[in-house]
């Protein structure tokens, strides 16, 4: 499938692969084959011949189709190599379109394909799991986890993503597994620039004031103000703590000794 199927994994945009010469190439290893990720499946290597090169003979298997590839080159030719990514992504609502799932806080939409065995049964697992007594009163560490595939295609003119499924379970899973944190809106580097910059001067006059008035201070007086910022730092450091305590208390449940 395209990242037009899908929402929250899409990666960012390749503009080239590394290599790997043809002699160098392993069994089992990742390869682009005209244009499309493969796993080799079979490789040989002729003895050179009177140009003193050696003969490589790949067999690969699509990741994402059904379909091997033969591809035939010296033993010093560049072959690109794809990235690979895979990701495990634990089920939060099954719907007849899409999938809704949590990674690393992240809520994930997938394209519910019922062509797809493996999509068929991650939603089977889900509807059996859902009616266990245990999942209704909420005290079930239980969830369906579905493993996904990522990697590129293409040539060097034009990559671009795919993914499938390729496993789906029912696996033991942390509570925070299963929350999904809230996004931080980030700030525009323009917005609000002008209160900014007025703030920075504010405080760099208090701090000129600050040290002018530190510098009439006899060293006893500056015992006590150190002594006083100390606290005021100590007493700020604990509220931080005590509201990070409440909101993991509140959104994910784990208790902070």
């Amino acid at each position: 499938m395209s990242a037009k199927d899908q929402k929250g994994l899409h990666q960012p945009n390749v503009e080239g692969l590394s290599h790997v010469e043809g002699s160098n190439v392993k069994m089992r290893s990742h390869i682009m084959l005209k244009g499309r990720p493969c796993r080799v499946t079979k490789a040989s290597f002729a003895q050179p011949g009177k140009h003193g090169h050696i003969k490589c003979t790949f067999f690969g298997q699509d990741l994402f189709q059904s379909k091997k590839i033969q591809h035939m080159c010296t033993g010093h030719s560049r072959i690109e190599v794809p990235i690979v990514k895979k990701f495990e992504i634990a089920l939060l609502a099954v719907s007849p379109k899409f999938f809704t799932g949590v990674y690393e806080g992240k809520e994930i939409s997938l394209k519910f394909d019922k062509e797809d065995e493996v999509a068929c049964t991650a939603a089977e697992l889900f509807a059996k799991l859902n009616r266990e007594p245990e999942m209704k009163t909420g005290k079930t560490k239980k969830a369906v986890v579905i493993c996904i595939l990522q990697a590129t295609c293409g040539t060097e003119a034009n990559f671009w993503w795919e993914w499938k499924l390729t496993r789906a379970a029912v696996q033991q899973v942390k509570p925070s597994a299963l929350v999904v944190l809230p996004v931080v809106r980030e700030i525009e580097e323009t917005e609000e620039a002008e209160g900014m910059d007025a703030d920075e001067k504010s405080d760099e006059r208090d701090t000129k004031k600050k040290k002018k008035a530190e510098k009439k201070l006899t060293k006893k007086q500056r015992r006590q103000l150190f002594e006083a910022e100390r606290r005021r730092k100590r007493e700020a450091a604990k509220r931080v703590k005590a509201q990070a305590k409440k909101i993991c208390q509140e959104e994910i449940g784990i208790i902070i000794k």
